[in-house]
């Protein structure tokens, strides 16, 4: 029996983010996407009109990982931890992954920064989905005493979204050696924010 379209566009979307992820845009040829999807050069193209339509749809699919992340930060009790793990997370994540490749969305905003309005759009969406659940997590942290107060928390929210961008392009870069600098610095950024 045949599988679901829906699963696999989410398969081929998958596979075309990987690639992207990998190579980035410019890098990313279209054999690269036939070769990682599967699929033939023209089906791709009559699904999603041509390589920068494919990029975008990719960028929304990584919203999934993204959401993941603030539903973490949701479902925590304690939200000064919760935050601080969620930093852990990243480093180690980049750290292990032998290729540094890093963000997602961190890299294409990197590579292609404001020279496609969409394609920044959805680089915002992905941003702002993480950045809206550090905000709302800080003010319950901050309601229950755990996270100073003195600063408003969405001011917080994007000084640790800078923090976490800093350290998804600096895990590119780092060896496994460097890990601990890199925990230190997680250590002290919280101590002087929250």
């Amino acid at each position: 029996m045949a599988r679901p379209k829906k699963y696999q566009d989410e398969q081929v979307l998958d596979s075309a983010m990987e690639a992207f992820w990998q190579n980035g845009f410019k890098a990313t040829s279209a054999q690269d996407l036939v070769n990682a999807t599967g699929l033939p050069r023209s089906s791709l193209y009559n699904t999603f009109k041509n390589k920068q339509g494919l990029f975008e749809q990719a960028l929304v699919n990584y919203q999934t990982y993204t959401q993941k992340c603030a539903d973490k930060l949701d479902q925590s009790d304690n939200k000064k931890e919760a935050i601080h793990a969620l930093l852990v997370e990243i480093v180690n994540a980049d750290l292990v992954d032998e290729t540094r490749r890093g963000c997602f969305v961190t890299n294409t905003a990197v590579e292609l920064g404001n020279t496609n309005d969409q394609v920044n759009l959805r680089v915002r969406q992905n941003l702002t989905i993480l950045e809206n659940a550090l905000t709302r997590n800080i003010k319950l942290g901050q309601q229950s005493g755990s996270i100073r107060s003195e600063f408003p928390a969405d001011v917080l929210a994007t000084c640790i979204l800078t923090t976490i961008q800093g350290l998804r392009v600096l895990s590119k870069a780092s060896q496994v050696n460097q890990h601990q600098h890199l925990m230190n610095s997680i250590n002290v950024s919280l101590a002087a924010y929250l």
